[in-house]
């Protein structure tokens, strides 16, 4: 049911489960996981109301997690026809469906990891890390994950004119590697 921005307001406070973002998780056999036929029988049902929809083996699950190491893992994968895990699937639903991204900070001896909301602002995403960074904002030094790998090191980037800085209206976009700068 679609509401107008007044009735979103009104009923703001009222935790209705309908208003919640759903997944539909199907326990599927290992040859419908394999040829995904019957999620693409159930998209054109599920799509219209927004309802994410993806299948599990959970057998395979189950099989998967009795394996000893990383490498067998892979390989029953590889033998399955099965690209990942079911929790990496599962969780990339989940935050597709909570409309979350990921930003990346990175210092001398670490690199952490933010999820906002998608289409948070760069002073939002500052927030995320400590609120005196979204107070005192001045600016972001934004670098592509893609054209950071590419290049190889944060030097060859900046070379290459890679290196963004960008204000208080840009908008971060999942993957990015930030550095905030601000004054407090």
């Amino acid at each position: 049911m679609e509401i107008t921005q007044d009735e979103k307001k009104l009923i703001s406070s009222y935790p209705f489960i309908t208003r919640k973002e759903v997944i539909a998780v199907l326990n599927v056999s290992e040859g419908d996981l394999k040829d995904g036929e019957l999620i693409k029988r159930l998209r054109p049902v599920y799509d219209p109301a927004r309802i994410e929809v993806i299948g599990v083996s959970a057998r395979t699950e189950m099989e998967i997690a009795e394996l000893e190491s990383e490498e067998e893992r892979k390989e029953f994968l590889k033998a399955l026809e099965v690209e990942e895990p079911a929790i990496n699937v599962l969780t990339k639903a989940l935050i597709k469906s909570l409309h979350l991204i990921s930003f990346f900070t990175v210092g001398q001896d670490e690199v952490r990891q933010w999820t906002i909301r998608a289409g948070s602002s760069a002073p939002e995403a500052a927030g995320a890390i400590h609120s005196d960074l979204q107070k005192g904002f001045i600016r972001a030094e934004v670098m592509k994950y893609g054209e950071f790998m590419a290049s190889g090191s944060e030097d060859r980037l900046k070379a290459e004119g890679k290196l963004y800085l960008k204000g208080k209206d840009y908008i971060v976009e999942d993957g990015d590697i930030i550095n905030i700068r601000f004054n407090v």
